[in-house]
Parts: structure tokens; sequence; C-alpha cells
């Protein structure tokens, strides 16, 4: 499938021990195995009489089928046990590893493994959180600003709305957006700690991309009527992706701007507000009408923080599913 065709990270490098480890990406069940020459990635089905490879065991650089032994090489070559003459082949993935995360794609697919451009940042932490909802209706969820002073502690003034700034801009294979307005009073007391006045505006800034589907997500502070942030920064890449209709992951790789030792000594603490944050949109997406996972994106009424959605849902069917 055309989805596939692009690298998808699929599991954590530190959840993928021993064992094989079954995964589901675009409703395919697919088994992920650490051997001896790497990790290989086959359906989750031996073609013999449909077992369950993730129920085998991992024999040398092979992963075994549990129920007759036959044995398949990550490039999908197998062996019978009872017939040495027989080489039958299944499907196989390529599979690379890179910021703390195991990814996939189809042999011969397109687009080279992430670079993340974090020159002055340094690595806060790595997750994966499952969400409810179709692809579709997670990424809108991570398109607009105008939730966060409801449901998140990192956001803007809730009485103060009116005030925030909302710039898009597309181009053919992106969507970028900037929002820019008063920050509500918890994060005012909680920057003032790190050396951000009070005062300060709170931006997020985020370039969602559709090939894979991820958006760089980018929050700072500036100075009330000013252009140079303050360094204080935090900067992440999230990418979306689907594990059926009614699921999808996100796997985040976050990052903070270097500064002195000291605030390493927080590090444990940003990283599990980071998990806690994105559990708050849980609820909230489980309570969507089911037509927002379809191609309806609202019920009619749009907000001026709404464009970023449409824009997305357009290059989401054309680049990444390949439909018009």
């Amino acid at each position: 499938m055309a989805e596939l065709s692009f690298w998808h990270p699929v599991l954590l490098d530190k959840q993928l021990g021993d064992k094989p480890e079954p995964i589901r990406v675009l409703d395919q069940d697919l088994v992920l195995f650490r051997g001896e020459q790497g990790i290989g990635c086959l359906p989750d089905r031996c073609p013999h009489r449909g077992e369950r490879l993730s129920l085998g065991l991992v024999r040398g650089g092979d992963i075994a089928c549990p129920y007759h032994g036959w044995t398949w090489s990550p490039q999908g070559k197998g062996r019978c046990p009872g017939d040495s003459t027989f080489s039958p082949t299944i499907a196989h993935f390529e599979v690379a590893t890179a910021h703390g995360a195991i990814w996939i794609r189809e042999p011969g697919g397109r687009g080279q493994l992430p670079s993340f451009e974090v020159s002055g940042f340094r690595p806060l932490t790595v997750f994966r959180t499952r969400l409810p909802g179709s692809l579709e209706r997670v990424l809108d969820n991570f398109s607009e600003s105008e939730h966060t002073p409801e449901v998140h502690l990192m956001g803007f003034d809730p009485r103060k709305m009116d005030q925030v700034q909302v710039t898009v801009r597309t181009d053919e294979h992106s969507v970028h957006v900037v929002n820019r307005g008063p920050q509500r009073r918890a994060m005012r007391l909680l920057r003032l700690g790190v050396g951000v006045p009070p005062k300060a505006d709170y931006v997020i800034e985020w370039t969602t991309r559709f090939q894979p589907v991820h958006a760089q997500f980018d929050h700072y502070w500036l100075p009330p009527g000013g252009d140079q942030p303050y360094d204080k920064r935090v900067r992440a890449w999230v990418y979306f992706v689907p594990v059926s209709e009614k699921q999808t992951d996100l796997f985040s790789f976050v990052f903070v701007n270097e500064g002195p030792a000291w605030e390493r000594l927080g590090d444990a603490l940003h990283a599990r507000y980071a998990r806690w944050d994105i559990e708050q949109d849980r609820p909230l997406l489980e309570g969507l009408a089911p037509e927002l996972d379809d191609q309806q994106s609202t019920f009619g009424w749009k907000s001026r923080f709404d464009e970023a959605i449409d824009a997305n849902r357009e290059r989401l069917n054309l680049l990444y599913r390949g439909t018009t």
C-alpha cells in the first residue's frame, strides 16, 4: 500500500527484547524480531497453517513458527524442517533504527530516515502514545490550538483567546501554522521560575508534512511586541502512525534547548509532563462524533483556528494516501 512506502516508526527500540513483538500498522498484523543480523519485520502469520509468528521464538537470525518450526529470515526466506528442498518466501519490510525508535517501510520505498534539526537542543524523551480515533481525527486535534486553554496546562489564556494571532501558510507539501498570544496564568508562574517574564507571549509554531505524516512543533516565548525569543524553548517531532481505522499511534521525539547543567535535574519531571500532557487529549478524542473519522472535519461551523485542518486533510489524501 502507498502509505507504507514511507518510513514509519512502529516501536521504541528499547521495547524490543529477545522475544518477537507483535505490532499493528495500517490494519496489518506484523511481527518484529531481533536476530543475530539485525531486526526483521514480517507478516504475523506463518503461511503454512496461519499460526502467529509472534508466539514463536528467535533462533539465530530467524523467527521460528511455534506450530511446526518453520523458520523465516528478516528477508522473508523460509525453511521447512521436514523438506530441505523446499524454499518458500513471504513478504518482508525494510527495518532501521533511528532516534530511539524502530522504523519500517516496504522494500524499495521512498524517502530517507528523518534527520532532526536540533542544533542548540538536547534530547529530552522519546515515547509512544496510542490514541483513540482515525488518523484524520487525531491529526485534526494536533492541528489547532483553540482547545489548549480548556484541555492543557501549556496553552493560551482562556479569557484572552480573541487576542491570539493565527497565521497559516501552505504550499504543495506542507502546512505551517503560528499561534501567538497571552499565556494562561499557570504557565506564567512556571515560566517565571526559568526566567520568562509573566507578560511574555506564548508561541506554538508547527509545520506538518505528509510523507509520512508528521509535524515539527516549536514552543517558545516572546516579549510583548518583540520578536527575539527568550532562551527557553521546546522542540518536538510527532509522527502520526495509523494502527487501524479506530486507533492512531503518536511517536514523540522531544528536545529542549541547551542550558546550564542544573536544568538537567528537572529532565525526568519534564519528560513525565510531556507524556501526561498528550494524555489529556484522550477523553476528548473518545467523545468526538464518528463522522470526524471520515471526510467531515467539522459540522459546518468553523473558527479561524480550523483553517489548517482542511489544508491538512487535502494533503493527507493526496500525498499520503495517494487519493484525491
